[in-house]
């Protein structure tokens, strides 16, 4: 079981890889709304990466080992080394699309991954490693379907960059209220499971 654990690991390593690139990316797009959204992915995923070291540690007696992340290479294939100033105002829709494609491609993977692996624990017998991975990939289905919702209005509005550059102040509002409280809403740390 620990193994499975692992993958998970290894996964939420690079997640957070891939949300800190899509940040840096929205910074460049001068979209600050779609930056912090995935600068709240990034700190989610380091927080339930810890929380799931913890449940090896205390559930199982096992360490999962911190792996370095896979290379996303996200942005280089995108910008192709230019300046924010020389990106054309096609190319920033294009890019735009593009960078949400890789974020609904990612959660697709992510929720492919963490299904197989439950079904895996569950078929083991392993019942809580299930039901504490499940609710991975309840929390990934949702983050997907927001994803898909939010592809379907940048198409309705097709991705014109004046009306999606008016919602980022709100976007980003939105996030960081989400980032604030996410520590609050962190599990509580009781003498019989702390370091």
């Amino acid at each position: 079981m620990p193994d499975l654990l692992q993958q998970i690991s290894d996964h939420f390593a690079t997640a957070v890889q891939f949300h800190l690139e899509s940040a840096s990316l929205f910074d460049y797009l001068s979209l600050g709304g779609y930056a912090m959204l995935h600068t709240f992915q990034a700190t989610e995923e380091q927080l339930t990466a810890r929380n799931l070291k913890r449940y090896a540690i205390t559930h199982m007696g096992k360490v999962t080992p911190d792996a370095p992340p896979e290379d996303i290479n996200l942005i280089s294939p995108l910008i192709k080394g230019r300046a924010r100033h020389e990106i054309k105002a096609q190319e920033r829709t294009q890019i735009l699309q593009r960078a949400f494609k890789s974020y609904a491609d990612w959660e697709t993977q992510s929720l492919e991954l963490y299904s197989d692996i439950a079904k895996q624990l569950s078929d083991n017998g392993d019942q809580a490693s299930y039901i504490f991975v499940n609710k991975l990939v309840e929390s990934v289905n949702e983050e997907l379907h927001i994803v898909k919702d939010m592809m379907a209005d940048l198409e309705n509005i097709s991705f014109d960059m004046v009306e999606i550059s008016a919602r980022q102040d709100t976007i980003a509002e939105k996030f960081l209220h989400k980032l604030k409280t996410l520590y609050a809403d962190m599990p509580d740390y009781h003498h019989w499971n702390s370091l």
